[in-house]
């Protein structure tokens, strides 16, 4: 995604603009997704927390502005979700 695109849906976001979520989600959803996967070997499970994590973007949309590269926003989102599954299941 283009980086002036991608600023300026996150400042559309921080408005509440539903197009501007659905583009950066039609974008960055089957990467986070694919990246998930890769460490959950769940498929299902990976698609929930990426689903989580997007939820997480529109409850918190009003600090998107302020995000300067949404794409690693996302990962450092999804790498902490693994870590709390890892956790959670050594438990």
């Amino acid at each position: 995604m283009e980086k002036n695109l991608e600023t300026e849906c996150l400042k559309k976001l921080a408005k509440g603009d539903h197009r501007s979520y659905e583009i950066l989600f039609l974008n960055y959803h089957p990467k986070i997704h694919h990246f998930l996967c890769g460490f959950i070997k769940n498929e299902e499970e990976a698609f929930d927390m990426a689903q989580d994590i997007f939820y997480k973007v529109w409850v918190n949309r009003q600090s998107m502005s302020a995000v300067t590269s949404f794409k690693a926003y996302l990962f450092t989102m999804a790498r902490h979700m693994i870590y709390n599954h890892y956790e959670h299941n050594l438990v």
